[in-house]
This record gives C-alpha cells, sequence and structure tokens, in this order.
C-alpha cells in the first residue's frame, strides 16, 4: 500500500509539469486573440509568461473582454497546466487603446475599472495585466497612466498580481511609474528602413537604463516577424521561412527585414550580459516549429549561457533540471541540468524516466554530482513511442519535465 501511494504522490506532482525557473531572467511571449485557434500548446514549453491580447478599456469606464470566451480560456488553461507557466492579460495595443485616454483621466471611472479589472482576473486565474496604451497625447494624459499603474498595482499587490506594460523608446513615464511596475517591455521594433536591427535593440536598452529604472524590469522586445524596407508591410517570420527559406544569419530577403535566428541570438546574449530582466516576443504565433524557431533559438542561448559560474553566482543554493533538447524527438534527446552550489561536497542525484501512469521506465543516473551543469543524451530506440516524464532527484528537491518520443 505505501509503494502505491508513493507512485500515486510521485505521478501528481510529474503531471503538473515544471518549466525551468529563473529568478532574472525571462522569456514572455504576446499570444493575441486571432492566434489562439491555431496556436499548439507546445508554445509554454520555452517561455516563462504569456501574454494574451488584449482586452480594452471602454471610455465610461468598464472592461470589453468581448475577444476572451470559452475557447480562449480553454487553450490558455491548457498551455498553464502543462507547462506551469505564469499568464497575463494585455490592456489596449495598436487599434485598441481609444478607451483609455477618458477612463485614466476620470478619478472615478479609473477606479470602477481598476476593480473590473481586478476581479476578471481573480475569477479566471491571470497572474497579472500588461498596460500598452497606444499613446497618450498630452501631460495630462501621460500623468493618468501614471495613476492608472500606480493604483492598479496597489490593487494588485496583495492578491501577488503583477503590473507591466508595454512602450517604445518614445513614450516616457514619471518616476512613480516605473517604480510600480514589474516589468518594462521595450518595443524595440517597427522603426522606419531595417525596423528591427542589433544595434538598435542595444540603443533603446541603453535609454531604458538611462532613465534610472532598475535593469530587472526591463525586458528588451524582440520581433517575430519582418517589414518590407519601404512599404511598411509585415510578414510573418513563419511566412518567411516558408517561402525564402533563409540561412540562420541572414536578416533580409526581398527587401523585407527581419531577425533571423544568429541576429535573435545575439540580442539574447546581449539581454544577458546586461543583466536585463529578459526577452520579450512580439508574438509567438509566428515563429515556426521546428528547428528554425526564433522562440527555440532564444531558449538556447539562456541555456548555453547559464554555465557552472553563473549558475554558482545565481543560483547558489539550488539545482535547475531544463527542458531536453529536441522536443518532440525521435531515437534521441539531450537532458541537461545543474546541480546547486550548496558546499563543496557533491550531491547524490538520480535521473529517472517515468511513463504516464507513473510508472519508473529506467533509472539513467544515480550518482554523486558536485556542483556543476551536467547533460545526458537519452536513447529512447528500444521504447515505445509517446510521452514520458524526467525526473531529477536530489538532496535539493525533484524537479520534473514531459518529452515527446515519436518514431
Amino acid at each position: 500500500m505505501l509503494r502505491c501511494v508513493i507512485i500515486i504522490e510521485i505521478s501528481i506532482y510529474i503531471l503538473q509539469g515544471l518549466l525551468y525557473s529563473s529568478d532574472h531572467f525571462k522569456i514572455v511571449g504576446y499570444l493575441p486573440d486571432y492566434r489562439i485557434e491555431a496556436i499548439d500548446i507546445s508554445v509554454g514549453e520555452h517561455v516563462t509568461d504569456l501574454i494574451f491580447f488584449s482586452l480594452e478599456p471602454t471610455v465610461d469606464g468598464r472592461l470589453d473582454d468581448s475577444r476572451f470566451n470559452d475557447n480562449v480560456l480553454f487553450k490558455l488553461g491548457q498551455i498553464k497546466d502543462a507547462y506551469d507557466i505564469r499568464i497575463h492579460v494585455a490592456l489596449g495595443g495598436w487599434e485598441r487603446s481609444s478607451g483609455f485616454a477618458a477612463m485614466a483621466t476620470n478619478d472615478s471611472l479609473r477606479a470602477n475599472f481598476i476593480q473590473e479589472l481586478l476581479d476578471f482576473c481573480l475569477s479566471y486565474e491571470f497572474d497579472g495585466v500588461d498596460y500598452d496604451w497606444e499613446f497618450p497625447q498630452n501631460v495630462s494624459e501621460n500623468n493618468a497612466y501614471t495613476a492608472l499603474i500606480v493604483e492598479t498595482k496597489e490593487a494588485f499587490q496583495p492578491f501577488g498580481l503583477i503590473v507591466t506594460t508595454a512602450l517604445n523608446v518614445y513614450q516616457n513615464l514619471k518616476v512613480e511609474a516605473y517604480e510600480a511596475l514589474d516589468h518594462i517591455h521595450v518595443m524595440s521594433y517597427d522603426y522606419a528602413g531595417q525596423h528591427a536591427t542589433y544595434n538598435q535593440a542595444v540603443s533603446d536598452i541603453s535609454n531604458f537604463l538611462g532613465r534610472g529604472i532598475a535593469p530587472e524590469k526591463i525586458y528588451l522586445g524582440v520581433p517575430f516577424y519582418g517589414r518590407h524596407i519601404s512599404d511598411r508591410t509585415a510578414y510573418s517570420y513563419s511566412y518567411i521561412i516558408d517561402t525564402y527559406n533563409p540561412e540562420p544569419e541572414v536578416d533580409q530577403v526581398a527587401d523585407i527585414y527581419f531577425n533571423g535566428i544568429e541576429t535573435i541570438k545575439k540580442k539574447t546574449q546581449f539581454a544577458i550580459n546586461k543583466g536585463i530582466g529578459g526577452i520579450m516576443i512580439w508574438e509567438v504565433g509566428q515563429d515556426t516549429r521546428d528547428d528554425t524557431s526564433l522562440l527555440l533559438a532564444i531558449y538556447e542561448t539562456f541555456i548555453s549561457k547559464i554555465k557552472i559560474t553563473d549558475f554558482e553566482k545565481n543560483y547558489p543554493e539550488k539545482f535547475t533540471l531544463y527542458q531536453n533538447f529536441p522536443n518532440p524527438f525521435n531515437s534521441s534527446t539531450v537532458i541537461s541540468w545543474h546541480v546547486g552550489a550548496t558546499g563543496r561536497s557533491p550531491v547524490q542525484i538520480e535521473l529517472s524516466i517515468y511513463n504516464v501512469l507513473g510508472q519508473k521506465v529506467v533509472t539513467l543516473i544515480s550518482e554523486k554530482q558536485p556542483a556543476g551543469y551536467y547533460e545526458y543524451t537519452f536513447d529512447a530506440s528500444t521504447y515505445a513511442s509517446g510521452l514520458y516524464y524526467y525526473v531529477l532527484h536530489t538532496e535539493q528537491g525533484m524537479q520534473s519535465r514531459r518529452m515527446l518520443f515519436i518514431k
């Protein structure tokens, strides 16, 4: 009986799924309402946060949630349950911001809106809100934006909900707003000509850091789309790959400027080196689903950077189990993890594979390991296709992730 209870408890823990944890670097992706139906839930595999885009404030201080329905709720719930990530809701955005001015500049309407927004987040278990007012037109509206942010944070903080905003370099808020915000998503794209260069990203982040904002609050926005350098027509990254099949180092084809794999990796490396909060993506539905994926490039850059030196600095008493790569996989895949720097003594670890019933299939490693970064190539060629879970037990605790084997 005791053995059955242990297996059941392990199965429940495994089935929750865990994305890699990071206190200092996050990958945040926007997911618009018009992408919900087609998006695969695996989008949650390599992000820490998804932002559903978007609802709107009305001029009479109400929350227009007409783009939120049962299908949206179901898909977002699937993603959150599968990957245990945070889901937020965006307010406003391009051509969706007309209600901000009348609402935010009126104290009573603003208070009513914040209360409706809080009730909405608590009812549907969102983890926070992202404001995207495009754009305040004068000092009065800019002051009202600050009041909206500060008062939203005051209302949300007791419930552990976060407040973020999306800004381009030409927008500047009051100090009180920057202090209240948890994240600031820098929209470093949509410039004239080559709309999202690496040099522009460096300049934009330097600009925001120069405003005295804490680096960990700043997120570098990268585009998963291209624009024609003269007529400004937008093309999704997946369309560009399907149509032109550019090499990873290429950023321009047929006068369409986009960020290829190498530029996305370079921007991610810059964000890591600068010590800012992370990467923001507009938007994940425009990505590919194979080895040309930009989201995968961001994730791999993050993983390759966090080797033992950075790990000991940023995770002094933790261990981390990373997502296997590739996933899904055929025949073999690489599982990687860090053993935390809890002291000079090696830590006893066990790496095992479980099936969907919570039954252990095989123990891959059982030994003591000193603090450091490790990899193991798992050969599944003798196993049946299907969903499996790999579990890392250490003296510091247990973590698990899911992987899909397809013959």
